[in-house]
């Protein structure tokens, strides 16, 4: 599989990951304490959703496009919760479809407050010289040309002792689910304190099992969070993502339950198609 960001920018599985990113985000800035904020696989930070590449796909119509009418009435819980990751999406948007959808790095770099610092990786040449013309101007933004495993291994622990890591690479290597479980072993050893969130596929239900296994067997008190918008199917299409989350924050599995109802029944392909788990691991 080739995730790379632009082809599938705004697709149910980016909104789930992005809602998690951003009631991680805003957990961690109860306190006024800094904290540093790094992406791993970046992307170029925002995405034109009628760029060719989106635009091959389709797949951000039946995703942002899907959730877009509804953002505006979703019940109170829900909003509320929502408002981080909807407020992100609307910024860039206006009228009945959007056109553009934010990526982590542009989440983030909305989020953060004067106090916190972020550092941006993307490995691939093109997307970092994007990712560098958005950002490389902020003031505690740093955007580096360097591999996102590597970065795990060199970025942290950060100075301020607070703050987190989402993990997303493209899933173009056939050892991708043992180079994330390697990559966040290394993490968890420099930074023990720090929340992990870490993205994956669900295409091939073996390597899924296989990867939930060594998470339980690596992680203790890590939280699973795994969603679909399609029934299994024989061709192992994508149909799901999951995000395993090390260090979580402590309302993270409570907002989620609220949430994740409200969002699969909107992006689901099919009616009763949605799904959704959260499993803690011990």
């Amino acid at each position: 599989m080739n995730y790379r960001h632009a082809f599938h920018a705004g697709n149910f599985a980016d909104i789930v990951k992005h809602v998690i990113l951003s009631r991680a985000l805003t957990y961690l800035q109860r306190k006024d304490k800094p904290i540093f904020v790094l992406d791993t696989h970046a992307g170029v930070g925002s995405y034109d959703l009628e760029s060719e590449q989106a635009a091959r796909t389709g797949e951000a119509d039946d995703g942002i496009g899907r959730l877009w009418p509804h953002l505006a009435d979703a019940p109170d819980a829900v909003g509320a919760l929502l408002a981080p990751f909807a407020d992100a999406v609307k910024s860039q948007n206006a009228g009945d479809t959007p056109r553009f959808y934010p990526g982590s790095p542009a989440l983030i770099a909305r989020l953060m407050r004067p106090q916190d610092r972020a550092v941006f990786c993307e490995l691939h040449a093109d997307d970092q010289a994007a990712l560098a013309a958005r950002f490389g101007r902020a003031k505690r933004i740093r955007v580096n040309h360097m591999d996102g495993w590597q970065a795990l291994r060199t970025l942290l622990p950060p100075p301020e002792r607070r703050g987190l890591a989402i993990i997303d690479p493209p899933f173009e290597a056939r050892d991708e689910f043992d180079m994330m479980l390697d990559g966040l072993e290394a993490a968890v050893r420099r930074f023990a304190t720090g929340t992990l969130l870490a993205w994956y596929p669900i295409k091939h239900e073996a390597a899924i099992a296989a990867f939930r296994t060594g998470l339980g067997q690596r992680f203790k008190g890590a939280l699973l969070v795994e969603t679909a918008v399609a029934a299994p199917a024989a061709d192992a299409t994508f149909r799901g993502s999951g995000m395993a989350i090390i260090n979580p924050p402590y309302t993270l599995a409570s907002e989620l339950e609220t949430l994740l109802p409200w969002l699969m029944a909107r992006l689901e392909r099919e009616p009763g198609a949605g799904a959704w788990r959260i499993e803690p691991l011990s």
